[in-house]
């Protein structure tokens, strides 16, 4: 059975396996995503939010981002303006750019407009140039309710989202994902809006919960690939190129101490060369270059505890966004090493599943992965059916599990009735054709009034000219009697 190098760095024998197992390949190039984040300013954050934990929350989210998404920025309260147009954050100066501009956001909104956030969202979307293959996300933090003023403006509001915004997200392809903090936002409208999309809603209950939230939606913004955290212990494994933790912070333990595989001890105050240790209040993130295989342990256990893994060895899996209740629903996965599909005898011996959760997390079935195979007989990819029988929002852990490595990903969809299925594009393109023809229509008929109104002018003046004339030889004839 071929086993993957262990080494910190591969021998030219290590190199040797790498071909027989992998073959070489050029690296892909990394999927990009595009992801526009909208905070709610109204003044009600200013109560709910005053330690500002939602924009820490935002940065740490922004940290998280891969070098190759495109970070957007909006703001929403009575109206919703673009702070920042989609930029990629490949370079530190736009990271950084992005985190000042959310630090240095007011909350000064008298109204919280969510058809408008939705609006400028879709179109910068659609105004910026994409690659077909690039995912897109907007992401929406609010703690209050779809409010206008006045019930009649928040209800025409509210028709024009489910009627106009829905659908054109669905057409395009867009996932709207939530987060609804304090008792007063609006939990089951956000879950329209996601649920509709493919996309998930929390509530943040608690300061502390709003980065979790944050957490949570970079995990289905760039889909990472994750390694279990088990009992505060990360398998580390010769292919990772990056490791990143996220522990949460617990104020009644000692500060958080990393043990490395060879026993030495990292703390924040000494962190050892190529580890990058950033405490926040809330969280430790610490990112640890070409890590040396093996254990690594977390001192302070924590449910919440993140890895994420920067490899040659990847998962790749895929999912529909949308589906409805009686689709069949298929989940595709492939071990990927530099983009290329790994060879036959390591997909054999590596186990391929998808677990489905509910909206809490909670497993309800676990489906195994067979072969989809070529008329060479080679395995391009493995696929399994996945049973969901009941409407919701749904999330897909899929894993693969070898001897020598394991590799996760979460993917996120949602199942609608059976008779409301998502809006498609031809479905956007007959509304448009018919208000196209409505315009036509009232603009013929507006041209129509405007001539039936110039000829019945022309023809009133003729009748006065007629009647001047008959008038004047009448006068005339007078004169001569």
């Amino acid at each position: 059975m071929p086993s993957l190098p262990n080494a910190p760095r591969l021998a030219a024998s290590g190199w040797l396996v790498l071909a027989l197992m992998f073959g070489f390949g050029i690296a892909s190039a990394q999927a990009s995503t595009d992801v526009i984040l909208a905070l709610d300013r109204s003044l009600s954050m200013n109560n709910n939010d005053p330690g500002r934990d939602s924009l820490q929350g935002a940065t740490l989210f922004t940290e998280l981002l891969n070098p190759t998404d495109r970070l957007g920025l909006l703001t929403f309260g009575q109206d919703a303006p673009l702070l920042r147009d989609l930029k990629v954050l490949d370079a530190d100066t736009q990271r950084q750019s992005a985190i000042e501009q959310i630090q240095s956001l007011v909350m000064n909104g008298t109204r919280t407009d969510f058809g408008a956030a939705l609006r400028t969202a879709y179109q910068q979307f659609n105004a910026a140039k994409r690659d077909v293959t690039t995912k897109r996300l907007l992401l929406i933090f609010t703690d209050g309710q779809l409010n206008l003023g006045s019930d009649a403006a928040t209800n025409a509001a509210r028709a024009e989202i489910i009627n106009t915004w829905i659908p054109r997200y669905q057409a395009a392809g867009i996932q709207i994902h939530g987060v609804a903090f304090s008792p007063e936002g609006d939990s089951d409208f956000l879950h329209l809006l996601t649920d509709s999309t493919g996309g998930q809603a929390l509530r943040a209950e608690h300061p502390e919960d709003i980065y979790l939230a944050f957490v949570k939606l970079f995990e289905q913004t760039d889909q990472p690939l994750t390694a279990p955290v088990v009992a505060g212990r990360v398998t580390v494994d010769a292919n990772v190129r990056e490791l990143k933790l996220l522990i949460p912070r617990d104020h009644t333990a000692p500060p958080t101490a990393l043990t490395d595989p060879s026993q030495r001890t990292l703390t924040a105050d000494a962190p050892g060369a190529g580890v990058i240790w950033h405490p926040t209040t809330h969280f430790d993130h610490i990112v640890i270059t070409n890590p040396t295989p093996g254990i690594w342990a977390i001192s302070n256990l924590n449910p919440n505890q993140r890895a994420y893994l920067e490899s040659d060895l990847d998962l790749s899996a895929t999912l529909p966004v949308l589906a409805t209740v009686g689709q069949p629903l298929t989940v595709t996965a492939r071990l990927v090493y530099h983009g290329q599909a790994v060879d036959a005898q390591l997909a054999d011996t590596t186990l391929l599943s998808a677990t489905v959760l509910d909206a809490t997390g909670t497993p309800l079935h676990r489906v195994e992965l067979t072969p989809e195979l070529t008329t060479a007989q080679t395995p391009v990819s493995y696929q399994g059916q996945l049973q969901l029988t009941a409407p919701g929002p749904y999330q897909i852990q899929v894993m693969a599990e070898h001897e020598s490595f394991q590799r996760t990903k979460i993917l996120s969809m949602s199942l609608l009735p059976a008779d409301q299925p998502p809006a498609t594009a031809d479905d956007l393109v007959d509304e448009e054709q018919v208000a196209a023809l409505s315009i036509v229509l009232v603009a013929n008929l507006i041209l129509l009034l405007v001539i039936g109104s110039g000829a019945g002018l022309w023809w009133w003046r003729r009748q006065q000219r007629r009647k001047a004339a008959t008038a004047s030889q009448s006068s005339s004839a007078s004169g001569v009697l």
